[in-house]
């Protein structure tokens, strides 16, 4: 993700996990990342958004989710 300055993962737990890219700080991002409780069910899309800088992702679980990485 780019305007986050953060890779993302999404694991078969459907649990969200963020990774610093090497050499960048991101004050909003811990440096260890952070794992984001996601959804119920296989995640099947995740997206940046410009305005507002937000994450969204999508999963089988039918739902889509806002996530602001600076909030959690």
């Amino acid at each position: 993700m780019p305007i986050h300055n953060v890779w993302i993962t999404a694991g078969s737990d459907y649990n969200i996990r963020t990774w610093l890219i090497d050499g960048q700080e991101e004050k909003s991002v811990p440096p260890e990342g952070i794992t984001l409780i996601a959804h119920e069910k296989q995640i099947t899309d995740i997206c940046e958004l410009h305005s507002p800088k937000l994450v969204a992702s999508c999963s089988l679980d039918g739902r889509i989710r806002l996530w602001d990485l600076a909030e959690k």
